[in-house]
């Protein structure tokens, strides 16, 4: 099943890497507006959030579209109904996101490490759609740097199975297939 979804995954791992740079343009753009009114952190809050929701809803459209296309496989008897699939693909997609979040927490268990603190660092920036969040809540609840996975393998999951059970997106399809469908 990996093997089938290779160009699924490496297209997660761009997507990844493309949301994160704009989750730290997002987190800058909200940290000069809130300096800009008062000093506040709700605009690096909302801004992150934005990005934050962007990021699911990529995820949302990329699984529940495998879901889809598996659920004709699945109706034709050509594959079992599995509806951790999503799930798996998303967790390999997510190796780099894991392996740098155990870092990052022990970085913050051992904080003398400089190697770890690097690892803390590039996860950081490889998790740039979290970042309007990272910094604030890594002082208070360090497991964030593993839980930050969950958001994305809970859409995953939820959009596969969904896809694969044949219910429609929660988005709605473009104009020219709504008319070719009324014809």
């Amino acid at each position: 099943m990996i093997k089938n979804n290779v160009g699924l995954i490496v297209k997660l791992y761009v997507n990844h890497i493309a949301l994160a740079i704009y989750g730290l343009l997002m987190a800058i753009i909200g940290m000069f507006i809130g300096a800009r009114n008062g000093g506040t952190q709700a605009f690096t809050y909302i801004f992150g959030a934005v990005a934050v929701v962007l990021y699911l809803c990529i995820l949302y459209v990329n699984f529940w579209e495998l879901g889809a296309k598996d659920k004709i496989k699945i109706d034709g008897g050509r594959m079992k109904f599995s509806p951790f699939n999503g799930l798996l693909i998303s967790l390999v997609a997510n190796v780099p996101t894991v392996l740098f979040g155990l870092l990052g927490f022990a970085s913050r268990l051992a904080p003398s490490s400089e190697a770890l603190e690097v690892c803390r660092i590039i996860y950081h920036y490889y998790n740039g759609t979290y970042i309007s969040f990272l910094g604030a809540l890594s002082d208070v609840f360090s497991p964030i740097y593993v839980l930050t996975i969950l958001p994305g393998l809970l859409v995953s999951f939820g959009s596969y199975v969904l896809g694969a059970k044949g219910f429609k997106c929660i988005f709605p399809e473009p104009k020219k297939q709504q008319e070719q469908h009324t014809k």
